[in-house]
């Protein structure tokens, strides 16, 4: 099944993963909030979705954590990201600091054949 990547689906996934500590513990609704610098309504909102789409878990007034479908696709958002933001710093000077949010916008509307030439663009770097 084609995965839709859309940049909040991408921000929210990752920081999820992050914050849990590789995907694996239980984060608050706030720390999300706080780290994505959005309003915790917001935040709701969004994760009744990932929880209908089965990607994240939350009781009621709970913690969130990653399913297992949730983890497998933050670990490769998280690769993914990694890949273009080294791509930026490398190639382009562009900041750490901003090369995260571009590489999000990016991984949004990008398909394979792209992330494999900046894979490889990256290894011919090294």
């Amino acid at each position: 099944m084609a995965v839709e990547r859309t940049q909040a689906r991408i921000r929210y996934l990752l920081a999820i993963y992050q914050l849990a500590g590789s995907g694996e513990g239980q984060v608050r609704s706030i720390d999300i909030a706080s780290r994505l610098k959005l309003q915790k309504s917001s935040v709701s909102t969004r994760l009744k979705e990932l929880v209908d789409e089965g990607l994240v878990t939350k009781a009621p007034y709970g913690k969130v954590a990653l399913t297992e479908e949730g983890r497998v696709q933050a670990q490769s958002l998280l690769s993914d990201c990694k890949e273009v933001e080294c791509f930026l710093e490398r190639s382009l000077a562009i900041t750490p600091e901003s090369a995260q949010p571009v590489a999000v916008a990016i991984l949004s509307e990008a398909d394979q054949s792209f992330l494999t030439a900046v894979g490889r663009s990256n290894r011919n770097l090294v």
